[in-house]
């Protein structure tokens, strides 16, 4: 039997650790940061390579791709709950209370849940691919030229309504979807020991230092630094995936509670930065005891939430 060595345990794994990145660059909020859209570019392309995975020669008809959806839509609205709550008491610069508010919000991928942009930017990306999917019905081809046309438009789209959207990394969902297509060709380069896996594995840890060589933060070569770096996310990921093996329970345990842990994350450091003082508690926070208390606090909100949501979602689709 083919080893598959993008199997769902495995990525799951790896979705745990690139969780606990993104909580740590929102925690660091300094070089570091680069890695948060690095990890989320991760994200992208496996939701890309999955999504092409598990619909590829498939008939997918209302019902199934309501079910895609629902997969991380139904917990983005879940989660929304407790931020409406928290800007309830400890409103923040957004209008997210008022509806018209929200929805202004949510069109230009600032959603109530802070971290949320990148289920709104999936969600548009999810629609572009079914679009794709039906059009270019199987032809590979077709699909990556339709996605690609019409995610131009989803482009002009953003910049037109000022959208704070993934410009930089958004497209890397379109990559995975033509790794899948393209698998056999591509994953080559990662199994053995090629020149052109070698090459690409050089350049993406040349992308690393990139952000760090430019001191200027905020300065263009900074700037284009990160966004050179962003594009060779792909590359690390795919190596580690054919090169190395993760067997450990806690990496599998965060990858599975990797989305709520994600969603929740932003709305704890806010609590933590903001609403603790505006109670009268004063805190004063490393780097890593801030990472620490953001990964406790979200991690314990994810099982609140997700326990029961995975057994409700278990027996209504045992109904089915």
């Amino acid at each position: 039997m083919t080893k598959d060595y993008l199997a769902k345990e495995r990525t799951l794994r790896f979705k745990g650790i690139l969780c606990l990145i993104v909580v740590f660059a929102h925690s660091n909020l300094n070089y570091f940061y680069a890695f948060g859209p690095w990890a989320v570019s991760v994200f992208f392309f496996i939701s890309g390579y999955v999504l092409s995975l598990t619909t590829k020669g498939k008939d997918m008809d209302a019902g199934k791709i309501f079910h895609k959806f629902r997969n991380f839509m139904l917990p983005f609205l879940i989660a929304a709950i407790p931020y409406h709550v928290m800007f309830h008491f400890f409103p923040s610069v957004n209008d997210y209370n008022s509806v018209t508010g929200a929805i202004k919000c949510f069109f230009r991928f600032e959603p109530t849940v802070q971290a949320g942009w990148y289920i709104v930017t999936l969600m548009f990306l999810f629609i572009i691919y079914f679009i794709a999917f039906k059009a270019a019905k199987g032809n590979s081809i077709k699909i990556l030229a339709i996605m690609t046309a019409l995610y131009i438009i989803y482009a002009v789209y953003a910049i037109l309504v000022d959208a704070s959207w993934a410009a930089e990394t958004a497209h890397i969902f379109i990559i995975g979807v033509a790794f899948n297509l393209y698998r056999d060709r591509f994953e080559k380069w990662f199994k053995g020991k090629t020149a052109a896996g070698y090459t690409l594995l050089l350049l993406s840890y040349l992308s690393i230092a990139l952000p760090f060589l430019c001191y200027e933060k905020e300065g263009i070569l900074f700037t284009i630094g990160m966004i050179v770096f962003y594009q060779f996310s792909p590359v690390l990921f795919l190596y580690f995936s054919y090169q190395t093996t993760i067997k450990d329970p806690v990496t599998a345990f965060l990858g599975k509670y990797s989305l709520w842990i994600y969603l929740f994350h932003v709305g704890v450091q806010y609590m933590l930065m903001y609403g603790l003082p505006a109670m009268g508690y004063q805190m004063q926070w490393t780097v890593i005891t801030f990472f620490l208390a953001t990964t406790a606090v979200s991690i314990v909100m994810a099982l609140i939430v997700g326990i029961p949501y995975d057994l409700i979602n278990k027996k209504l689709t045992a109904k089915k």
